[in-house]
């Protein structure tokens, strides 16, 4: 809700400001850790929680938050 939230103000405060801070999340190492975990299991076609019991990068739960955070701000 923290990262939510700093994306909201920055989209208020300049949009510009907001696409930069987006493409910067999404070279950061907790979002490649997310599209990684999400790839492994597409191309094995396997659960999630079966490729994160193997993993200890990312848990169940800050995906889906991370999944919520993306559909509320509508990027």
């Amino acid at each position: 809700s923290r990262l939510k939230q700093k994306f909201v103000n920055l989209k208020d405060e300049s949009f510009l400001l907001f696409i930069d801070s987006w493409n910067s999340w999404r070279n950061s190492p907790l979002y490649q850790s997310y599209l990684a975990v999400v790839d492994e299991a597409l191309s094995q076609k396997l659960k999630l929680n079966s490729v994160l019991n193997t993993k200890e990068k990312i848990s169940f739960l800050e995906i889906e938050s991370l999944i919520k955070m993306e559909k509320e701000l509508d990027i």
